[in-house]
């Protein structure tokens, strides 16, 4: 789905248009934070709180063109919150650790290195929906990338509802063992 249609459907706060993007980005983001805050609970709670403060009626987030560019610049900036208020509390006892989260603040803040980060695994998604077959892509891609619903998806095809159902499993099946290493919780 092309930023600029995201956009349209989250400044219309619809609920289902926010879930389709949380279901888009939510696996990405969290592999992201889990790259530099090594503790997986950690990463998931800094991603929950960019989507709250992406859907929040209350903050002013404002989107205008690169809706993967905010959530991503989003997440990076929690994650040196988190990393900043982290290096402040840990003990001394705590050296390689402490050591591990100073490594990960500093490579946080180099932006070549998160477009590096970015580019590999946009690309490693790209590969493993490729590697679908074209039925069960066409589908997907209708789904995840352009946020149609499925009766829409049955609609467009000319096929059931049933058999949308099955291509969505049976893709994200395989972009879970496609992207194991990358979005174990794609």
């Amino acid at each position: 789905m092309g930023d600029n249609l995201l956009i349209n459907r989250l400044n219309t706060g619809d609920i289902e248009d926010s879930k389709t993007i949380f279901n888009l980005y939510y696996p990405r983001l969290l592999f992201f934070a889990k790259s530099y805050v090594k503790h997986h609970e950690d990463a998931e709670e800094l991603v929950q709180d960019v989507f709250v403060k992406l859907f929040s009626k209350t903050e002013s987030v404002t989107v205008r063109k690169n809706l993967n560019g905010l959530l991503f610049t989003m997440t990076r900036n929690s994650c040196l919150d988190f990393l900043r208020k982290k290096k402040h509390t840990l003990y001394i006892d705590d050296n390689i650790l402490q050591k591990e989260y100073a490594i990960n603040y500093k490579a946080m803040g180099d932006d070549d290195s998160m477009r590096i980060i970015e580019e590999e695994l946009e690309e490693q998604i790209r590969i493993a929906i490729e590697q679908l077959p074209e039925k069960c892509r066409n589908v997907f891609v209708k789904s995840r990338f352009e946020g149609a619903k499925n009766r829409e998806i049955s609609e467009d095809l000319n096929i059931s509802i049933k058999t949308v159902e099955n291509h969505i499993t049976r893709a994200l099946k395989h972009m879970k063992e496609r992207l194991g290493d990358y979005l174990y919780f794609f």
